[in-house]
């Protein structure tokens, strides 16, 4: 089934592409999140010709349609079953163009709680070749360039209410595990960062009913100055704020994602309340005094599994 499925992929992209070169209007009808949004205006900036980009309706040449583990494109009538791979990676690599397609892949995956698909991970080793760092390791946003104390209390996956915009709550760990505040994760010996990934996974599960050790390592990916899955949390924060004008002016200026983390950080390091209730039906009810209602429900979808 994943070969298939990778053909269909193959054979989806190339569809894509043979439409960059017509030089009439294209009309893409998309889903209303990053991924959808992201790969439309991608795809817009590799024409020479106008692309029109909204939700669903009639008259789409481009349409998006489903999530999760069932994505499904049409191009110019023709359907293609993408399974579980993101709408983005679609998009082929170029120097200009790596950190937005990388960011679109890791968005869909962490937001989904996959595995990245063998399609996915083919353009992970590509983005390698263009200078992205592609490893395992802990979900600490940003660890490769911010002081731990700021790292952990900027990371909202694992969304942990005693850390996740609590310095000084981050700051009583580190104490307690005897590792200065102003350490970096790169520079802790193998006993101090099994440590700090066993206490960080102790602190999750008083607010979940599992949560293993495991689920605080993935594969990450860092370019330039950014690390890819703190800056998908921060695509969501904007995109519900600005709408898709802030993830236009990513895709055709990677030095917007400066502001769009910035703007991100500040709203967490502000601090905020989350209320969870669940009610009869089994559905949960959130209230929240963060700015950005998506980001809101996706943090506690974390606390109420």
């Amino acid at each position: 089934m994943e070969r298939f499925i990778s053909d269909n992929v193959s054979e989806a992209r190339n569809a894509i592409l043979a439409l960059t070169s017509r030089g009439e209007a294209i009309v893409i009808c998309g889903v209303h999140d990053v991924d959808s949004a992201l790969f439309s205006t991608l795809f817009s900036k590799s024409r020479t010709g106008e692309t029109v980009i909204r939700e669903q309706g009639e008259g789409c040449d481009v349409k998006l349609e489903g999530r999760l583990m069932e994505r499904r494109i049409e191009v110019m009538g023709r359907a293609f079953q993408l399974g579980p791979s993101s709408f983005t990676s679609l998009i082929p690599l170029s120097n200009d163009d790596v950190l937005q397609v990388v960011t679109g892949i890791i968005y869909s995956a962490s937001m989904e709680g996959r595995k990245l698909t063998a399609w996915e991970d083919k353009l992970l080793e590509a983005a390698e070749g263009l200078g992205a760092i592609v490893e395992v390791g802990p979900k600490i946003f940003s660890y490769k360039f911010l002081p731990l104390v700021e790292a952990i209390h900027f990371t909202v996956d694992p969304y942990i209410p005693t850390l996740t915009g609590k310095a000084e709550g981050v700051r009583g760990m580190l104490r307690s595990l005897g590792i200065g505040e102003d350490s970096t994760l790169e520079k802790l010996n193998e006993k101090e960062l099994n440590a700090l990934i066993n206490a960080i996974s102790v602190e999750a599960s008083k607010f979940r009913r599992k949560f293993s050790r495991e689920e605080m390592l993935s594969k990450r990916v860092f370019f330039l100055d950014f690390d890819t899955l703190e800056l998908a949390y921060s695509l969501v924060y904007s995109y519900d704020l600005w709408g898709v004008g802030a993830i236009y002016e990513f895709a055709t200026r990677p030095s917007f994602a400066q502001r769009i983390v910035r703007y991100f950080r500040n709203a967490i390091s502000q601090g905020f309340d989350l209320y969870v209730t669940r009610r009869e039906d089994g559905s949960i009810e959130v209230s929240s005094n963060i700015r950005s209602k998506e980001l809101a429900k996706m943090l506690a979808a974390q606390i109420a599994k």
